[in-house]
């Protein structure tokens, strides 16, 4: 018991004096987070009518949301729970709000015609660029749209 207790306290203060691959790991379950609301959310869209989905979206059917919502806890794992909360509640607002988009359009352009496909091109996208790109580009588009519509 007593080298377990040695091995982990070494492991710990190896991880903790190099940071990069705790970084690394967080980057990836924040990643594997945003393509897994986008599967989510395909599997959500692609079985409905785009009225029905629509109805979800605006509000006007919260059992639908609540389904999609319950689906979702239970799809992520711990890691990314724990990555998801070091970020600050806005950033992840943002976040889920992009890969919304992204997997609407994914679906919607025919880039992708399966939640499976779409979860792997999120996925890819988010590894190459970064999720603090992915927020930082939904924050950009989102005040270009604000913009184009005359909101502040």
């Amino acid at each position: 018991m007593r080298r377990i207790a040695t091995t982990l306290s070494l492991f710990l203060a190896l991880a903790f004096a190099f940071g990069v691959p705790a970084r690394a790991s967080t980057d990836h379950n924040v990643c594997s987070f945003y393509a897994k609301i986008g599967r989510v959310a395909a599997e959500f869209m692609l079985p409905k009518t785009f009225g029905e989905v629509m109805a979800g979206v605006a509000g006007k059917n919260p059992e639908l949301m609540a389904g999609l919502t319950d689906v979702l806890l239970r799809t992520v794992n711990g890691a990314e729970v724990v990555s998801i909360s070091s970020l600050a509640k806005s950033d992840v607002e943002v976040l889920g709000k992009a890969a919304g988009q992204t997997v609407f359009k994914l679906l919607f352009s025919g880039q992708a015609t399966t939640a499976q496909e779409a979860e792997s091109q999120m996925l890819d996208a988010c590894k190459a660029l970064g999720y603090q790109t992915i927020i930082s580009n939904q924050k950009a588009a989102d005040q270009l749209t604000n913009q184009n519509l005359g909101l502040p």
